[in-house]
């Protein structure tokens, strides 16, 4: 009869963790990977706030727009020379971010050259961090507008026809 007790205990108890353990990981922030020829602007709308986009280096035409919360992404070399974002379309944006805690680091926006564009445009965000880029031949390389306490660090802001980062 003893022996009944403790067996149903230890069961009650693998049960417990399991379920607990399956829970600590409903939430847990994934990586995901963007090789060329995919698009970047395809996971971020399938991506979960906590997320890390990993982009593999290459040349990737697009318009990116990201509105999640807490979600990073990066470069795999962490070099902005070989991981280049053009902008398909000239009068948006390369990286146009509209939340908070956003991380965008070691990639190269390149293209967004009509007026009032950037290589990457902060709009009402809060508390991002860019870094390690290089924002070249757009019409401002950063441009911050209605936005506060964000980081910027380590970009370079070049040839662009207005004005390297305004705030």
């Amino acid at each position: 009869m003893n022996g009944g007790i403790k067996i149903k205990k230890l069961t009650t108890l693998l049960v417990t963790i399991f379920i607990l353990s399956l829970i600590s990981s409903l939430g847990a922030a994934a990586e995901i990977i963007v090789q060329p020829g995919n698009s970047i602007q395809n996971t971020v709308n399938s991506s979960s706030s906590g997320d890390i986009i990993t982009v593999k280096p290459g040349i990737y035409t697009e318009n990116i727009v990201v509105t999640k919360d807490d979600l990073t992404i990066r470069s795999e070399s962490g070099n902005p020379d070989n991981t280049i974002i053009k902008a398909k379309s000239s009068g948006a944006s390369v990286f146009f971010l509209q939340g908070d805690n956003i991380k965008i680091t070691g990639l190269k926006a390149v293209g967004a050259t009509r007026s009032g564009n950037a290589g990457i445009c902060l709009s009402s965000c809060s508390n991002c961090i860019i870094e390690n880029n290089k924002l070249l031949s757009n019409c401002y390389g950063i441009y911050l507008l209605r936005s506060k306490g964000n980081k910027l660090s380590k970009n370079t802001a070049t040839n662009n026809l207005q004005y390297g980062i305004v705030l």
